[in-house]
Formats: structure tokens, sequence, C-alpha cells
């Protein structure tokens, strides 16, 4: 983690090849100077010399849990490590389900959309959820409703 108490932001670029590419890169470009913390998260993730930016590869259920918000690329994995943690998510889409993903957490009021990802579009989003309580309220209300979801594995293997 860096240190500081600023908010802490999440970055975990998408693994997808049809995810957006330089994520990271893009996204502490954008949040220079903003008074937050970063912390990326990845496979293969940049190194930054900026001491308020962490990059690397852990654990990202214990990083999500401190994090005050998460910009991803919308996929399954990471929304639903996000949301199920209540935590508000700036998406950030590619092609394919992210899109789709991206559009369904900005109707349900958990995050917002980035698209095109620039610098200035992505420290507005995530200024939006980290000033603005109703993004974090919505995203607290989607993990106090997961459980009511069926595992489709399950829902599967009972149609056997």
């Amino acid at each position: 983690m860096p240190d500081g108490a600023a908010p802490l932001v999440m970055v975990a670029p998408s693994t997808a090849a049809t995810g957006e590419q330089g994520l990271a890169e893009t996204t502490v470009e954008g949040l220079r100077g903003a008074n937050v913390r970063v912390a990326v998260s990845g496979l293969h993730p940049p190194a930054f010399e900026e001491p308020w930016v962490a990059s690397g590869f852990g654990r990202q259920d214990l990083l999500v849990a401190k994090a005050d918000a998460v910009v991803c690329g919308g996929g399954h994995g990471m929304l639903t490590k996000a949301l199920t943690a209540g935590r508000p998510v700036v998406v950030v889409p590619g092609a394919g389900d992210q899109w789709e993903l991206a559009n369904r957490v900005a109707r349900q009021g958990s995050g917002v959309l980035v698209r095109p990802a620039t610098p200035e579009a992505i420290r507005d989003g995530v200024r939006r959820v980290l000033d603005d309580p109703s993004f974090a309220r919505a995203a607290r209300d989607a993990a106090a409703t997961a459980h009511r979801v069926a595992d489709p594995v399950l829902v599967c293997e009972g149609y056997r």
C-alpha cells in the first residue's frame, strides 16, 4: 500500500485481450495531483516512480477490501470482487461483455462508465464516485443482496 491517509484507489487492468490497453498508466496519469493513493494490481503491473502509487501482483480480494474505489475494465471477476466488497467502481470497458456489464453497473448506480479512456475522464470518474456517497451506498446495496444470486454452476448441475 502506498503511505498516507488519502483515499485509496485500486486499479485492476483487464486481463482480456479485448480489454482497454494501458489502463494502469492512463489512470495514474489522470490521478496525478488528485489527492489519492493508487494501488495497481495485475498479472504484469507496470512500475511507477510516484510515491503515492504501489504496483504489484497480490491478492486482489485483500486490496479491494481496503480500497475506497476501484478502477477496472469491467470483467465479471473484478466487478464481482469490487461489488461484493461494497466498493464503488469506475469501469473502463473494452469490448464484449465488459461493455454490457459496465452499463449494468451504471444503471444500478454503484459506479460510472468511462469511455473513451482519457486521463481526464478517468480522473473525473474517480472524483465522482469518491465525492458522491450515493455510489458507495449503491455498491453496499449490491453487496447486501449478493447472497440472493444463485450460483450458475449449481443451477446448471441441477438440470442434468
